[in-house]
C-alpha cells in the first residue's frame, strides 16, 4: 500500500470517526477531496475497497441509513473504536516497568 493510499485511509478514518451523524459517499467526497474521478462508480469502487481495507485492519466502519436520508451513511463509533481503560495489578505494571 502506497503512501498516498495509507494517507487517504487515515484522513478517511479521522473523517469517519469526527461525524456526529452518518456520512453519505457524496458527502465524504466534498470533505476529503478523495474519491474525485468523473465516473462516479470508479469513485464508488475505490471507496468501498477502502472501507473494506479498513474493517479489515480492525476499524468498525459502520453503514446506517438514517430517517430522512436517501443513501446510506458512514460513521465509525468511538466507543467501539477506542481502546479500553487497562486495568493492571501491582505485578503487571511491575513487570512492564522492566
Amino acid at each position: 500500500m502506497g503512501m498516498p493510499a495509507v494517507e487517504r485511509l487515515v484522513n478517511l478514518t479521522i473523517a469517519l470517526l469526527e461525524t456526529r451523524r452518518p456520512m453519505t459517499f457524496e458527502e465524504l467526497r466534498r470533505r476529503t477531496g478523495y474519491y474525485p474521478q468523473a465516473d462516479p462508480a470508479s469513485a464508488r469502487r475505490m471507496f468501498e475497497r477502502d472501507k473494506e481495507t479498513l474493517r479489515s485492519l480492525g476499524i468498525p466502519v459502520e453503514t446506517r441509513q438514517d430517517f430522512g436520508m436517501e443513501d446510506p451513511g458512514y460513521l465509525i463509533d468511538r466507543r467501539t473504536y477506542e481502546l479500553r481503560g487497562v486495568d493492571l495489578d501491582a505485578e503487571e505494571v511491575a513487570a512492564l516497568a522492566l
